[in-house]
């Protein structure tokens, strides 16, 4: 048997976040089993994602000076 992976969608649209995924052991017909029949490593449910990186926001601030 070895562990299935069905990905989930990152958590942000930009930048890093996390996914969530469903990790199941599966046998040869794709069967889902006990962990305990897994000989591989469980794979963590929740990785880092990284999306495209977010815009850099920039504020440009005006003063107005009247002379009286």
């Amino acid at each position: 048997a070895s562990y299935q992976i069905l990905s989930g969608q990152c958590s942000v649209t930009c930048g890093t976040g996390s996914e969530t995924r469903v990790v199941n052991c599966v046998d040869s017909e794709s069967n889902i089993v006990d962990d305990s029949l897994c000989t591989d490593e469980r794979p963590p449910e929740v990785i880092e994602c990284a999306s495209t990186p977010c815009p850099e926001v920039s504020y440009v601030l005006f003063y107005n000076n009247y002379g009286e």
